[in-house]
């Protein structure tokens, strides 16, 4: 059973910056490719949500996996559905905010 994928706010916002960073470094075409390449990796959850690794206190639940690494992409799995929590780009620290 294929799980429904759902992006925060927060993520929502990370992939818009991230968007806008690699644009302003290279082109807004390579922008566009590597944050659809990371929307598509989000959106792969849907078939296999446990393949992150668990990351901080086991109850909360969140498992954190990484695109291309350049990418750490956090979430949680509730029932049916993947929630997409943060995408942090280039090593932006995010351990902080799941301990």
């Amino acid at each position: 059973m294929a799980h429904r994928v759902v992006y925060t706010p927060d993520a929502e916002d990370h992939l818009a910056a991230i968007l806008r960073f690699v644009a302003e470094g290279s082109s807004v075409e390579t922008a566009e490719a590597f944050v659809g390449g990371l929307e598509r990796h989000c959106d792969g959850l849907a078939d296999f949500p446990r393949r992150g690794t668990p990351v901080g206190k086991p109850e909360r639940g969140v498992r954190a996996l990484v695109y291309r690494g350049r990418a750490t992409i956090t979430y949680m799995v509730e029932n049916d559905t993947v929630t997409i929590l943060g995408v942090f780009y280039a090593g932006r620290n995010w351990r902080g905010e799941f301990d």
